[in-house]
């Protein structure tokens, strides 16, 4: 149903609606052979034209060098977009142990510090707040 600006529908408005397309399927007329096909298909070559050994060898090294040039090619852009994500991932996993780490020796010193009272001397005599550390 179409929108029409007055809210009624297209019966509603006097038209009368077209009559649904008629859809063609199609159906199969004709019995297919796989063998029958794939022979009709091949490109009729005489048997006396197989390829010598020789002539495989050249043309196996010509795409092995078509191969090397494209790489030559595209291979240092590849390599430097994979080392790059690797060293951000390397770098994310770097931080988080590093921060573990630094928690720990904090924590392991702040306590070692209260155990001997010099912790409550060091906040004492500080004359100001110790001073913010911005988180990544």
């Amino acid at each position: 149903m179409m929108f029409q600006p007055s809210g009624r529908s297209m019966a509603e408005s006097g038209r009368i609606l077209p009559p649904a397309a008629h859809r063609f399927v199609p159906t199969l007329t004709e019995v297919v052979h796989p063998d029958a096909a794939s022979n009709a298909m091949a490109p009729a070559s005489p048997p006396s034209q197989v390829v010598s050994p020789e002539i495989l060898e050249q043309i196996v090294d010509a795409s092995i060098l078509r191969a090397e040039s494209a790489l030559t090619e595209k291979l240092p852009e590849l390599l430097a977009v994979v080392l790059h994500e690797h060293a951000l991932a390397v770098s994310e996993r770097l931080r988080r142990e590093i921060k573990v780490v630094v928690r720990e020796s904090v924590t392991t010193a702040v306590t070692e510090a209260a155990r001997s009272g010099s912790l409550s001397a060091v906040v004492s005599s500080s004359p100001r707040a110790a001073p913010s550390i911005p988180r990544r």
